[in-house]
């Protein structure tokens, strides 16, 4: 894949390189993250060193430089940080707006919020004040 992009890279703008970063590498790596990116971090090794090697094609870096600043040119976080900011993303969605996701998951998070306040008898659980209402 990165072979393509050093083909174009000299061919088009910056600005049109970002374009086309964000239409055909990032959906790929944002989609499903809160589910694949849940892992051991050598089985995301490779995608992160692709991912890496292709910010730094683009952007017409040399191999030495430092990863977070290409991520900041393209304000862009990196994999590890993405799949969590997806993954609270998610919880929020479930906890504070359930039309916006499918009828399974607002009740999944407050099983388990409630499974770990032990379950106190005569206790109703608030998720938007944050603690338990008597």
């Amino acid at each position: 894949m990165s072979g393509i992009f050093l083909k174009i890279r000299l061919k088009l703008s910056p600005v049109w390189m970002k374009s086309i970063y964000y239409a055909f590498v990032y959906p790929h790596l944002s989609y499903g993250i809160e589910i694949y990116a849940n892992t051991f971090d050598t089985y995301l090794d490779r995608l992160r060193k692709l991912n890496n090697k292709i910010l730094r094609i683009i952007q017409s870096q040399p191999q030495r430089c430092h990863v977070l600043y290409l991520y900041q040119r393209y304000n862009l976080l990196p994999l590890d940080q993405l799949y969590t900011q997806q993954l609270l993303m998610f919880v929020f969605k479930c906890l504070y707006s359930n039309y916006l996701v499918p009828p399974v998951f607002p009740d999944f998070f407050l099983h388990a919020i409630a499974k770990s306040m032990g379950k106190v008898q005569g206790c109703k659980v608030s998720y938007i004040q944050g603690g338990p209402e008597k």
